[in-house]
Order: C-alpha cells, then sequence, then structure tokens
C-alpha cells in the first residue's frame, strides 16, 4: 500500500453553500457543550437513513476521511458555526 493512501483529506472551511458534488462534515455543539457531526455526501451516494449521524465528532471526522477515501476525495468540506469551535486535534482546519 502506497503512503499515499494514507494521508488525511484537507478540512476546508467551509463559508458559502457547499458544492453539491462535495463531502461535507457538519459540526454541531450543543447547549451541554456536546459536540458531533453528521456526514452529508452527493446525492448520488446518499447514506442510509442513522449512517449520516450525527455521530460523536471523533466517530464522524473518521467515518467522513473513510468515505474520501473510499471515493477518491482529497478534501472534506467543514460546515461550522464558528471555525473557532473547531478542535486541533481533529485535524487542520484550511480557510
Amino acid at each position: 500500500m502506497s503512503p499515499l493512501n494514507h494521508l488525511r483529506p484537507l478540512y476546508l472551511l467551509n463559508v458559502d453553500e457547499p458544492d453539491p458534488r462535495s463531502i461535507v462534515l457538519v459540526v454541531r455543539t450543543d447547549d451541554a457543550g456536546v459536540t458531533t457531526g453528521e456526514i452529508k455526501l452527493p446525492k448520488w451516494e446518499e447514506l442510509p437513513p442513522g449512517f449520516d449521524g450525527p455521530h460523536e465528532i471523533d466517530t464522524a471526522i473518521k467515518l467522513a476521511d473513510s468515505y474520501a477515501e473510499a471515493y477518491g476525495y482529497r478534501a472534506i468540506a467543514i460546515d461550522i458555526e464558528s471555525s473557532q469551535l473547531w478542535r486541533g486535534e481533529w485535524g487542520e482546519l484550511q480557510r
């Protein structure tokens, strides 16, 4: 297996309506401080109900990464309320 197979995708801060061809990770934090992620794939790659989340953020990121690898995506659009909520341990958020 080549080393390129182990590269994480780029996490791109999404400030506009995401491209309908994108893999999107919607990150939200509730009133109790729990951060979750919901995955949105392009229409032709729709997930069965329950697979899209919301999941605990660590699980959601791993799932989004695996979908990006499986479908050949180099980046995931991140839809987050504020870029300040993104944590460094999740990966580097590109602006």
